[in-house]
């Protein structure tokens, strides 16, 4: 239960992990812990991003730092090799749970490295390249709906324009993965075991290195702007820590072979990404739910312009741990409005309407940008439409 991804561009790699592990406690629940830097490094020249079985990885570790000067960057990736061979029959020998990793070794004399993944199941343990300009993305987060397409699309974008800027490509594709986990619902964090702060990595080369944060965000709603400070860093006694700046609260971040169980539950959600309402939780006995989403504008009465901004989504509710799987239905705008007119529209922002399964077809064929401000045709949908979204 994690997210670990890494999108490669030539001899350059980034790298996404996120810090949370789940552990059963005695009376077998499952208490969620934001802690673990998810990074195994072998000597110098070999790191490891790992999912799965942390006790698999945790007992592995110092057999695979014992043959490291067999290990180089010609024969990583073969499957009949050292490096696959001590994994393959630690996790035969063992009783582990499905595992996986996302890894580089560097060659300092070249100057190169080489890129690749681990799957470890059954009685098998594969290893190989990762595919060029392609993300990757392993543990519990390769669930969240289109989350693959999302970040090849926004990595394909922000390499051409941030210029060779590893930092920047990696923040926004950090973003996009944190969207589409809000996207798949807030209470996501929390059914994948994923936390909502993530580390960046950086391959550049023959360096790499994990990024240290100072984050200044701000949250913008009706209610008004919210500002949240928080940090990614060593603190002024050396330990590597995870501390929101705003109450001052920190928690020491801890390695996979010196891992200890720091007690209380703890949740580093310092943005408060996990706290919105879940579309899922609120219709628990559903299969899908509809969005109506209105937002009116009338800042702009100075230049003669008030604004209404209306769309429809679609949210099914998908996979075993119900995850929220948008579709955008339909949107528009209308600008062209009197002020009589324009005090009928409520500044509703987002309402939720269930509809029938055999009203489903006629409803999402015939929206358009033209029937979404048709309220005679969207109040046989809408429930108390004349009173929550247009007043008749």
């Amino acid at each position: 239960m994690t997210l670990v991804l890494t999108y490669p561009f030539g001899d350059k790699a980034i790298f996404i992990s996120d810090f949370r592990i789940r552990i059963k406690t005695g009376s077998g629940n499952v208490c969620q812990y934001d802690v673990l830097i998810k990074l195994l490094k072998i000597g110098e020249e070999i790191g490891l991003f790992v999912s799965g079985d942390s006790q698999f990885w945790e007992d592995v570790l110092p057999k695979l730092q014992a043959v490291s000067q067999e290990i180089n960057i010609e024969n990583i990736t073969d499957n009949d090799g050292t490096f696959c061979s001590v994994l393959k029959e630690t996790f035969i020998n063992g009783n582990y749970e499905f595992s996986r990793g996302l890894g580089f070794i560097i060659d300092l004399t070249t100057k190169s490295n080489c890129q690749f993944y681990i799957q470890c199941y059954n009685t098998s343990c594969d290893i190989d390249k990762t595919d060029d300009r392609k993300a990757t993305i392993f543990g519990s987060g390769d669930k969240v709906p289109q989350i693959e397409d999302r970040v090849n699309r926004v990595a394909t974008v922000l390499e051409k324009q941030c210029d060779n800027d590893l930092y920047r490509i990696a923040s926004g594709v950090r973003k996009e993965v944190i969207a589409a986990l809000k996207d798949a619902g807030a209470a996501s964090f929390e059914k994948l075991g994923i936390s909502p702060y993530m580390a960046i990595g950086i391959l550049d080369n023959d360096h790499f290195y994990i990024c240290g944060e100072h984050t200044i965000a701000h949250s913008y709603s009706e209610k008004g702007i919210v500002e949240f400070k928080h940090s990614f860093g060593r603190n002024q006694e050396n330990r590597i820590v995870l501390r929101d700046d705003k109450t001052g609260e920190e928690k020491e971040v801890q390695s996979i072979d010196k891992f200890s169980i720091p007690g209380e539950r703890y949740v580093f959600d310092p943005q408060q990404l996990s706290q919105d309402s879940d579309p899922s939780l609120l219709y628990p006995d559903d299969d899908a739910v509809y969005l109506f989403h209105q937002w009116c504008v009338s800042e702009m009465e100075l230049l003669g312009l008030r604004v209404v901004y209306r769309s429809v989504q679609k949210i099914e509710f998908v996979t075993k741990d119900r995850l929220c799987e948008r579709t955008i239905l339909s949107q528009g705008i209308k600008d062209d409005i009197d002020n009589a007119e324009f005090d009928k529209y409520i500044d509703s922002r987002d309402v939720y309407f269930l509809v029938a399964f055999g009203q489903r077809v006629g409803l999402e064929t015939k929206l358009s940008d033209v029937t979404i401000f048709d309220h005679k045709f969207l109040s046989k949908y809408i429930k108390n439409y004349h009173n929550l979204i247009y007043k008749n």
